[in-house]
């Protein structure tokens, strides 16, 4: 084994981290390494034998630690991350990242607060501002985020399909992202956009707002009289071009009877996936008595059921996902994911409003580069979210459960400082004071 050179899978890429590096295959993640197994990645190029691999590697001083090292590469090759062959063959291994800094993966990109609908529950009009970067500048500044190591856009709003030079943007990024979102109401598609989404459907998720299956009930929400039938022919004519299309529910009192309803709807209309949740208490959100309602028997009972019975199309919070903020103790926001904001502010995640407290840096006038070396990205890393080890039985945890934004708008509400502010209390002081 040791006289075979090491050859690397053409198509791995390393994303580097102050913690080691995100391994993709074709665009998709599949798991981190730490500082070690990233070092030997790094140091193979399908010229060196193993030995003289080993030979250089820092972390191999003794037979025990050449054994250990040995099982790892065993591994890695039955994980088809290297090849051991008799003759070299020189692969060259994307690397993106920084081992000094954190760079994102993930780029929520806000391109305007401008919406053609009224929501009952916006939280974009609350941030509301008129200040828009044009499509050259999204470009220019997408491009470079690209190079750092970007994989993955969603663009969001406001309504994003109404931004001016849309079009341009979305084009760019089909062609250089491996995947892109697009989050809207669905109210107004045009044929130009479908045209460009069916071109590269493989690439593309659109995410759909539907709140009920009753159209006067999701018009009065969404605050226009013709938005649901708009919204359904929409998701529709989507479908009908196989494009991957998700609808998510925003919940409140007067809709919750209506889940599986709507659920149905939407996968009568063609849609993959359904999701739903509380309205989030931001913005205009605020108007809504939601904080009671993930707590709520019949909630807990209805998400229980519907997620068994429709479990191939309900999309919940598990698996990939769940796993991931178990192991990261959080969801990625202001190190793994970003959210951009119309005018290019940045910021750790959409529902954190766009001040001083919260913003990150400004991509209109800096790097993105310089914007990811800020020392508040490192914090963001070390907090925990709410889970059962830190919170216990607070009844309070089905609600912000996973979600670091949930637990600070619990802990505001309730002017308490609960078991997790406690737990996480040195670093939130230190982010949001």
């Amino acid at each position: 084994m040791l006289n075979k050179f090491v050859i690397p899978n053409e198509n791995m890429e390393l994303h580097l981290t102050p913690d080691g590096a995100e391994v993709y295959k074709k665009g998709i993640s599949t798991g981190v390494i730490n500082k070690e197994a990233a070092d030997f990645f790094m140091s193979i190029d399908g010229t060196k034998t193993l030995n003289e691999i080993v030979e250089g590697l820092y972390f191999v001083k003794d037979q025990e630690d050449l054994e250990n090292f040995l099982k790892f590469i065993e591994k890695a090759v039955s994980y088809g991350d290297i090849v051991l062959s008799e003759r070299p063959v020189k692969v060259h291994l994307k690397v993106t990242g920084d081992i000094n800094h954190y760079i994102p993966t993930h780029v929520m990109v806000e391109l305007t607060y401008r919406c053609n609908l009224s929501c009952s529950h916006c939280y974009a009009r609350y941030y509301r501002n008129n200040i828009e970067l044009g499509p050259k500048k999204w470009v220019e500044k997408l491009r470079m985020m690209k190079e750092l190591g970007v994989r993955y856009v969603e663009f969001t709003g406001g309504e994003p399909l109404i931004k001016n030079g849309f079009v341009k943007i979305l084009f760019y990024c089909l062609q250089n992202f491996h995947k892109v979102g697009i989050l809207t109401n669905g109210y107004s598609l045009k044929s130009e956009i479908l045209k460009i989404i069916k071109d590269y459907k493989d690439k593309v998720l659109v995410n759909i707002s539907l709140d009920s299956s009753d159209p006067d009930e999701h018009n009065k929400f969404r605050g226009r009289s013709d938005a649901f039938q708009k919204t359904v022919a929409t998701i529709r004519m989507l479908a009908e071009e196989d494009i991957f299309v998700r609808v998510t529910m925003s919940v409140y009192e007067h809709n919750i009877e209506r889940i599986e309803s709507t659920l149905i709807l939407a996968k009568e209309a063609g849609a993959k996936s359904f999701a739903w949740g509380p309205v989030f208490l931001f913005g205009k959100g605020k108007e809504f008595d939601t904080m009671s309602i993930p707590t709520s028997a019949k909630f807990i009972e209805k998400t229980e059921e519907l997620s068994k019975k429709y479990k191939d199309f309900v999309a919940v919070l598990e698996g990939d996902k769940l796993e991931s903020i178990d192991y990261f103790g959080n969801c990625g926001l202001g190190w793994r994911s970003i959210t951009l904001s119309p005018d290019g502010k940045v910021r750790a995640c959409p529902f954190l409003r766009p001040s001083k407290d919260f913003v990150l840096g400004d991509i209109k006038r800096q790097l993105p580069l310089t914007v990811f070396q800020n020392k508040k990205i490192f914090l963001y890393r070390s907090l925990k979210a709410p889970d059962f080890e830190i919170c216990g039985d607070c009844k309070y945890l089905v609600f912000c459960k996973g979600c670091i934004v949930r637990g600070l708008q619990m802990v505001k509400d309730k002017k308490v400082k609960c078991n997790w502010y406690r737990a996480n209390e040195e670093i939130l002081e230190c982010l949001f004071t």
